[in-house]
């Protein structure tokens, strides 16, 4: 499977530009992959099904795009890695400024809590 770059040209937007591009020519592909729960093989969440969240996600917060674009939302939350990605980029989706509030030693006792669940 031949992955499908998108341009540095400045003609796509980075985020959600750039997620959206590989939704529709890397369709497939994996965006993240990480153990089963079942703790054999590998889970898979593919560029479509990241694009298609953050658009759930954009729409729960913001209904037809209703109200003033570009309000500032701040985000604490304590959830893995792909929900703060999801979260962060159907934010930015919803025409929203993202703010998110994350210290450097809450992100590095979330790594080690998370890394102790692994062999």
């Amino acid at each position: 499977m031949t992955v499908v770059f998108p341009p540095l040209d400045g003609s796509i937007t980075v985020l959600p530009g750039f997620l959206d591009f590989h939704a529709e020519h890397n369709r497939d592909r994996p965006f993240a992959q990480f153990p089963s729960i079942s703790g054999t093989g590998v889970t898979s969440v593919s560029f479509t099904e990241l694009a298609e969240t953050t658009h759930r996600i954009a729409h729960i917060l913001r209904p037809n795009r209703e109200g003033a674009d570009g309000e500032v939302v701040g985000v604490l939350i304590h959830c893995d890695v792909l929900l703060y990605v999801a979260t962060l980029l159907g934010i930015i989706r919803a025409g929203l400024v993202v703010s998110p509030f994350l210290s450097f030693a809450y992100a590095l006792c979330s790594a080690a809590t998370a890394a102790s669940h692994f062999p």
